[in-house]
């Protein structure tokens, strides 16, 4: 074994970064419209100015309003308001009720300054308040406004999408109970949402899907503080991450279904899911303002953290444009942040803009061409990386399918929200009729296993999610039948190129026939046109191995007292995990930072992984739940990876293929149906050495535990728990992510660079375990754990069935993974 080692964390940072701004959605006041702009004098927003009811606010940020980039917060913002007076509410305070169909909702959201703040009422009647002078006060009617014109939109949205799924006869996610249930799929289940005008968050906002809350904070380190209520762009995005937060759960809501979590998108502090619902909420702030660029004002004039949404935007480095080598591809862009584009960053923001990019070619490419002149102008000047201006016709060289800028909109919306109801599903059917029919199970496995599916096993990434979204453009836009472009259907050809500009044509089949374990393969999985995937490179699985080379660690071990008990507070704060072992000391007291493991500790394990491939991999996840590689309470050796041997203790393979209890079978149920697989169970990754008189042999730590004579009460989890009873890895802190690895590189190697030097580890990128006190020194552990990336072939892709999707049973096993074995010998 090498000797690890130590890489320092900044816990404290790394959890702080993981609260900067969540997602949002868009929406068009019907009101009054795209809302006049001031005309460059004050406007007095005084009570005998608006009619009852009424009041102002912003449609859009005031940089926007005033045309000038370089406004201050001490200049007026009176000077910048938009003009025509905008109804609020006849309602005492700021609650407000929203329409889906014919059901009401009459308290939908409500506004108050923070969350122990009083509500705030009218001023004779009206709603009408100086921003300067009355700050709270408008800063609450602001919020308001901006939440009920959006709200209004997305219902709007997802009623003419319901209508669409219904009226085409198509599979759709869209569940036919969407109006029915008593549920409120449309909406949440119970309770409204909340919108604090000026909560305590310092150059920060988000959305806490746990309280249905959105939290608006404040730059103050400036002389005058900039309210982030006052960029509505912002409240759009975090809007967003709600209504997401809402779509995701549709399906089992409608259903009725009793759960325990809700779905959400993205699970730790950097994941694929969490960058999809960023470039998502990014997406939503032009869908509402028809503009493409993000927080001007609340992020980009102070903090420089605004983001572009097209690739002509002058924010953009060098290099990237419109043409069909300059988009915003993936994996090439996920660490790029436009604001400093020498400087690497993994952060889900700027790691989504690669899915808001997208979002918004597709959108403009089923406008009619008319349109797009009218937005783009009919030449466009390339900035090449030699500095040579190219103009050419952005519109004659885009695919038009003649919509209307509404209906293009509220098709890309349309897509997203049947994407999001398919891959969030706790029913497990997916799409179709709602049923506990097994043979109906399609995603996620089936319902008892289907929330570990969606955070862990199988999550949303770039793959899964443009997969999904390109199946519902298939069965809608795609469909001959439907002829929504112009009468025709829009050309597949030219959407997989679109794609594949963005390398995101991730996928070679559409996977219509989902996954489930009897009929996922029968189906119609339509094929994607090889010669169309062009940008997007797919890379083989074994490529992907720990660091090999001289004076490589296998991992980083990080153990230091104060770490681990930032991070471990860090990591049940935010619900990720819930508790640790009983054997452990509370204050981590057996944790002597030495960057070994050692009897008693909580240590953290970063693998040291290596693309050994000439092209960057994305996405990378390494898994230490527990899985289908033990048999008979023996590990097997035929995954993949011939280990142990046979003379090790290794199961005995002579079973028939495919028979329960062999290592040729893999368990359909997650191993937890005694009924229908009685020989089937999962085991822990990790397995211990043990010698006896004949030979050294690799056996299960319930055996070990019962050769030392320890106690079953002495285990990590108990008598209830022996096979993790010396090792265990923590529930919650059992995956570790990274965003990217370039060729011939590591992750420190991939994000490491002169102006930030070696990259810090964040919770995300690291696996934790409990080491029992009980532990002799000198015993030695292999922990078999499992990898994957997004752009990976064979990880996905079933060479046995016409490379259509693994069926998602197979992901309790190893056929879609790179098995990785990590090996330690526990240190006093």
């Amino acid at each position: 074994m090498r000797t690890d080692s130590k890489l320092k964390l900044n816990w404290e940072k790394a959890y702080l970064l993981g609260l900067i701004l969540p997602l949002l959605t868009s929406c068009l006041p019907s009101q009054s419209g795209q809302s006049k702009k001031s005309s460059g004098g004050s406007v007095s927003n005084a009570t005998y100015t608006v009619n009852p009811n009424y009041g102002r606010y912003f449609f859009d940020n005031p940089i926007i309003n005033s045309g000038n980039y370089n406004l201050s917060t001490s200049e007026s913002l009176s000077l910048h308001l938009d003009s025509d007076q905008k109804f609020i509410t006849n309602n005492q305070f700021l609650i407000g009720s929203c329409n889906f169909g014919s059901q009401q909702i009459s308290k939908c959201f409500e506004v108050k300054e923070d969350e122990s703040s009083g509500y705030l009422s009218a001023t004779e009647n009206r709603w009408a308040f100086n921003p300067s002078t009355q700050t709270e006060e408008f800063l609450q009617v602001q919020t308001f406004g901006n939440m009920r014109d959006m709200t209004e939109r997305f219902h709007n949205s997802l009623e003419w999408s319901y209508d669409i799924s219904q009226g085409y006869g198509y599979n759709s996610a869209i569940p036919y109970e969407l109006t029915l249930s008593d549920d409120i799929p449309f909406w949440y289940k119970s309770g409204l949402l909340k919108g604090y005008a000026d909560c305590d968050a310092e150059n920060n906002a988000y959305y806490d899907p746990s309280s249905k809350s959105v939290c608006l904070g404040s730059i103050t380190a400036i002389s005058t503080a900039l309210y982030m209520a006052t960029d509505p762009t912002i409240t759009y995005h975090e809007l967003g991450h709600a209504y997401t937060h809402i779509n995701i759960n549709m399906r089992h809501r409608a259903h009725e279904m009793d759960i325990d979590v809700d779905s959400s998108l993205g699970q730790v502090f950097y994941d694929e899911a969490g960058s999809i619902g960023e470039g998502l909420s990014d997406f939503y702030s032009f869908y509402m303002t028809e503009r493409t660029h993000f927080a001007e004002w609340g992020l980009g004039r102070y903090i420089g953290q605004s983001r572009p949404m097209t690739e002509d935007d002058s924010l953009h480095a060098p290099g990237i444009n419109l043409g069909s080598s300059g988009r915003l591809s993936y994996p090439e862009f996920v660490n790029y942040d436009p604001n400093e584009p020498n400087v690497p960053y993994e952060d889900v923001h700027y790691s989504g803009q690669i899915a808001s990019h997208f979002l918004h070619a597709f959108y403009t490419s089923l406008l009619a061409k008319n349109l797009v002149d009218s937005d783009y102008g009919v030449y466009y000047a390339d900035k090449d990386e030699d500095g040579t201006n190219e103009a050419y016709s952005y519109a004659d060289s885009l695919y038009h399918c003649g919509m209307t800028k509404e209906n293009a909109k509220n098709m890309t919306m349309h897509l997203v929200f049947e994407t999001l109801a398919e891959l969030g599903d706790q029913t497990a059917t997916g799409f179709g009729d709602l049923s506990n029919d097994p043979n109906d199970y399609k995603v996620n496995l089936d319902p008892e296993n289907a929330l570990e599916w969606i955070n862990l096993v199988k999550p949303i990434n770039y793959r899964s999610f443009f997969q999904t979204f390109s199946k519902y453009f298939l069965q809608t836009l795609g469909n001959n039948a439907f002829g929504m472009c112009n009468g025709l259907a829009y050309d597949r050809d030219e959407y997989e190129l679109l794609l594949d500009r963005y390398g995101l044509l991730l996928f070679r089949t559409y996977n219509q026939d989902g996954n489930n374990m009897n009929s996922g393969h029968s189906g119609t999985h339509t094929s994607v046109t090889n010669t169309n995937r062009v940008n997007t490179v797919l890379i083989d699985k074994n490529m992907l191995k720990l660091d090999e080379r001289a004076d490589s660690a296998s991992a980083f071990v990080i153990d230091g007292q104060a770490d681990i008990l930032s991070a471990i507070e860090s990591l049940i704060l935010s619900g990720q995990i819930t508790s640790i072992s009983e054997q452990i000391d509370d204050s981590f007291a057996y944790n002597n930072g030495n960057a070994q493991i050692s009897p008693g500790e909580v240590v953290g394990i970063a693998l040291n992984l290596y693309n050994n491939s000439n092209s960057p991999m994305g996405g990378i996840q390494v898994l230490a739940n527990d899985w289908d590689h033990f048999k008979d309470k023996k590990p097997c050796n035929n995954l993949g990876d011939n280990f142990p041997l046979d003379s090790e203790g290794a199961a005995n393979l002579s079973s028939d293929e495919g028979v329960q209890g062999g290592c040729d079978y893999v368990t359909r149920y997650n191993g937890k149906d005694s009924f229908n697989e009685p020989d089937e169970e999962l085991a822990p990754v990790c397995f211990v050495e043990y010698s006896d008189a004949d030979a050294t042999k690799w056996v299960n730590q319930n055996l070990y535990r019962q050769e030392m004579g320890l106690s079953a009460n002495k285990c990590l989890g108990g008598s209830d728990s022996l096979n993790d009873c010396l090792v265990r890895v923590i529930k919650g802190g059992d995956q570790a992510y990274f965003s990217k690895l370039n060729p011939k590189s590591t992750w420190t190697e991939t994000l490491k660079n002169t102006t930030t030097g070696t990259p810090t580890f964040t919770t995300s990128n690291v696996i934790f375990m409990e080491i029992n006190p009980s532990i002799p020194p000198g015993t030695t552990f292999n922990c078999r754990m499992r990898a994957r990336f997004t752009n990976c072939d064979d990880c996905y892709h079933d060479e046995d069935n016409a490379q259509d999707d693994y069926l998602d049973y197979e992901f309790s096993g190893a056929k879609p993974f790179k098995l990785i074995n990590f090996q330690f010998t526990v240190i006093d």
